[in-house]
């Protein structure tokens, strides 16, 4: 180093001291020329240093084992690693890979993003490829991708079963590895957002290898896929997880593929192919005896039968995946069939029955301690008693919902209902201020999710609070923005806002005509007082 740059820095800058008449936008596109980006400036006839000659000193100057460490990582397929996959890459411990990392960073071969977590420059990227291809065959290649493999694959099913509780995932419990582990479910979820992109791109590389990976790891990762509502850009890797799951003869697997990609057809509003994928994975289980797949199978189907216009037919294959799942002593499986039910009586108006159902679902839920789908079933359970105008109920459950999702952090769609619920029932209790807390809360939920029709609803009920508290500027402001995504959504309720903006703009007009005009001999100033 000198200055405070690294070494790297100073070729470049030395390139362009000797050589003052080549512009920058040269000397790239020189560097982008060059085979594997490396470079030597000026030759280096003179003494100066060069590129190569800055990587092979750095690389020279290192221990063995770091040396290693620096080769490997660099067939790494993420934009950033850490220890813990670095470890699995190498073959060592997440301290020993933890100490290589910091030798690496220490003379710039590195560079670090955040707290111990690193990524490559493109030239020095490109020189660990390069010594690894002189150092190391496909064998070490091929061994150290499939180490990496299996860390992402077992740190991902401890993930996933730290967050949502007794969630089953697909993959054996024995690893090679020393995969993460989680104790809290806040970290588990980070992990889960950080590694999002880097998941992805594990599974191609898991296809491409021809390993298992590449379908269970997707697999793995659906039941958080499910919750945090991202089944559609999953989409490409449950077609892949299903089309490795049969070239590899694994029955069981290609069931659960076919569930997942029913699940992201619905999520990308392709109603057919979801109804093809659910159809084929129920005769598959039935033919495998795999009663948990075929009570979701069931469940499922009655969902999307409801959702194309036959609740009768919803009713009946709910029912049926309740039976099954009661008959395999499956108590998840019984709740969540009960669940559906519960949603379907719910449209349907018939509120006695749905509340019912949602109970007897809740119950289930509580002893089997599934946090988030506790939440998710308090949350409809508040929506039948504030259908039946028992808003005391109705508060209590959605408050419950608020507390899980504020520990949890990451049920977003069930805590953004909740609060619109909470918000509403202060709003008719005449807490106005409170409501307009609960709504604001609820609104800045929905933009993450893109979920239109509650931000919709929130800004209707942000508008209705406001103009209780006589702030007409704010309430023509939050139901302008209402209207602008009712109409988007191609939604009946616009013209229920069209009407309020049309009175509240008439009611302006009235008030401001009053201010305005000059009281007549027997006619008093209006009073201000309040």
């Amino acid at each position: 180093m000198r200055g405070g740059l690294p070494g790297l820095l100073r070729v470049v800058a030395d390139a362009l001291v000797d050589r003052p008449h080549l512009r920058l936008e040269d000397l790239v596109a020189e560097l982008r020329g060059s085979e594997d980006h490396v470079l030597p400036f000026g030759g280096g006839e003179d003494g100066s240093l060069t590129v190569e000659a800055w990587l092979s000193w750095s690389f020279d100057a290192l221990s063995p084992a770091t040396a290693r460490t620096f080769r490997l990582v660099g067939l790494h397929f993420a934009d950033e690693f850490s220890a813990g996959d670095v470890a699995a890459l190498a073959d060592t411990t997440p301290r020993e890979a933890q100490q290589h990392l910091n030798a690496l960073w220490s003379i710039h071969l590195i560079q670090q993003s955040s707290h111990q977590r690193y990524h490559f420059y493109g030239l020095e990227l490109a020189y660990a490829r390069r010594r690894f291809r002189l150092d190391h065959g496909d064998a070490d290649r091929t061994a150290a991708l499939r180490r990496l493999l299996e860390w992402y694959l077992h740190t991902s099913a401890n993930a996933v079963r730290t967050l949502w509780s007794a969630t089953e995932t697909t993959g054996s419990a024995k690893s090679a590895v020393d995969p993460l582990t989680f104790t809290t479910a806040r970290d588990a979820l980070l992990w889960l957002r950080t590694e999002r992109s880097t998941l992805a791109a594990a599974v191609r590389e898991a296809a491409d290898l021809g390993t298992p990976e590449s379908w269970l790891l997707p697999l793995a990762l659906h039941p958080h896929h499910v919750h945090v509502e991202c089944l559609g850009e999953w989409h490409d890797g449950y077609a892949t997880a299903l089309r490795a799951a049969r070239k590899a003869g694994d029955e069981h697997s290609e069931v659960t593929a076919h569930l997942a990609l029913a699940a992201s057809s619905r999520a990308l509003d392709d109603d057919v192919h979801a109804e093809r994928h659910l159809v084929r994975a129920l005769a598959a289980a039935r033919r495998l005896g795999l009663d948990h797949e075929e009570s979701e199978a069931l469940r499922e189907l009655g969902t999307l039968h409801h959702h194309l216009g036959d609740p009768a037919s919803g009713v009946e294959r709910c029912e049926e995946a309740r039976r099954v799942a009661v008959a395999a002593h499956d108590r998840a499986g019984e709740a969540s069939s009960l669940h559906r039910l519960g949603l379907i009586r719910a449209d349907r108006g018939e509120h006695d029955d749905a509340i019912v159902a949602f109970g007897r679902a809740l119950r289930l839920r509580e002893d089997l301690d599934l946090r988030i789908d506790v939440a998710a079933t308090c949350c409809e359970l508040g929506l039948a008693h504030l259908r039946r105008h028992e808003p005391d109920e109705a508060f209590a459950l959605c408050e419950r919902v608020v507390d899980t999702g504020g520990e949890h952090a990451a049920n977003r769609t069930d805590l953004t209902r909740a609060l619109l619920v909470l918000g509403e029932i202060e709003h008719r209790r005449g807490n106005h201020f409170k409501a307009l807390t609960h709504l604001h809360r609820s609104l800045a939920l929905c933009h993450p999710l893109r979920d239109k029709a509650s931000a919709a609803h929130a800004l209707d009920l942000l508008g209705t609070s406001f103009r209780a508290l006589g702030q007409s500027d704010n309430a023509n402001e939050e139901w302008q923005q209402a209207l602008l995504l009712l109409t988007e959504l191609d939604d009946p309720h616009a013209e229920h806002i069209r009407a309020r903006l049309a009175d509240l703009t008439s009611t302006r007009i009235v008030l401001s005509s009053e201010d305005t005009a000059l009281p007549g001999p027997d006619q008093a100033p209006p009073d201000r007082s309040s």
